[in-house]
């Protein structure tokens, strides 16, 4: 018996966030990211302030280890409140990157298991279903525990048309 597992492609660049279609759905499932991105966070606010401030001890201490130990210009105080938000900015792009780089990795790995469970299947030789059945397993546990919904989806479909 010839199975294969469901195929899921990224859509970058929408105006209500990433989504992914998966075949065999007529409608599109939205990303984890974007869905988190509408519920409030209360931890960020913390984080940034944290972040700011660090940033403001920072520059000071630099400043008063350079210096006799004064602070008498009100545009250098500016300066480094503005330098802490550029900070803020920075670390949140880079936290940004870091979780779209991850997202795309994981993504990979989920789809090259199913994959290979397809080709294990494929091939069917012995064992060659046992081992599909594991990684189809595996990505299921993967994308439950992440929640990416769309490669829960796939991997299940998968499992499926290998028990049947």
């Amino acid at each position: 018996m010839l199975t294969t597992t469901a195929r899921i492609t990224r859509i970058d660049g929408g105006r209500n966030g990433r989504h992914y279609q998966v075949e065999g759905f007529p409608e599109p499932f939205p990303s984890v990211t974007t869905v988190l991105g509408i519920i409030n966070k209360p931890a960020l606010v913390p984080w940034a302030r944290n972040m700011a401030l660090e940033s403001v001890r920072e520059t000071l201490y630099e400043h008063l280890a350079a210096s006799d130990g004064t602070i008498d210009d009100p545009e250098w105080v500016e300066n480094v409140i503005e330098q802490a938000r550029r900070r803020l900015d920075q670390l949140r792009d880079q936290a940004a990157d870091f979780g779209t780089a991850a997202h795309i990795l994981i993504e990979q790995i989920i789809q090259t298991c199913c994959d290979y469970a397809d080709t294990l299947l494929q091939r069917n030789e012995t064992g060659d279903r046992e081992r599909a059945m594991s990684l189809l397993d595996e990505s299921l546990a993967i994308s439950s525990e992440l929640g990416m919904r769309p490669a829960r989806h796939a991997a299940i479909d998968g499992a499926g048309a290998v028990q049947a």
